[in-house]
């Protein structure tokens, strides 16, 4: 018998957070959003297909709304203060 994979889920699991490590992911490769933000609405969605790898899951959301602001031409307040911008 092949081995069994994990149970995936279509919701972000109530225990999830955000390491340091992906703090500074964020900063860095996704500096145009608020990711405190983000990550609140991630943890709202409900996605259509079931998910395992929930830190990976957060990375490409992050990519999305940094791809969406910079489409949009929209910089966080952290950003401009910061003077990324």
């Amino acid at each position: 018998k092949p081995p069994r994979k994990p149970a995936g889920s279509k919701r972000v699991p109530a225990d999830f957070l955000v390491t340091p490590d992906m703090e500074a992911w964020a900063s860095t490769d996704a500096p145009l959003i608020d990711w405190r933000r983000e990550t609140d609405k991630f943890r709202d969605w409900e996605f259509k297909t079931p998910r395992t790898d929930w830190p990976a899951t957060w990375r490409t959301w992050m990519r999305k709304a940094q791809e969406s602001a910079a489409e949009r031409g929209i910089a966080s307040q952290s950003s401009l203060m910061a003077g990324v911008i």
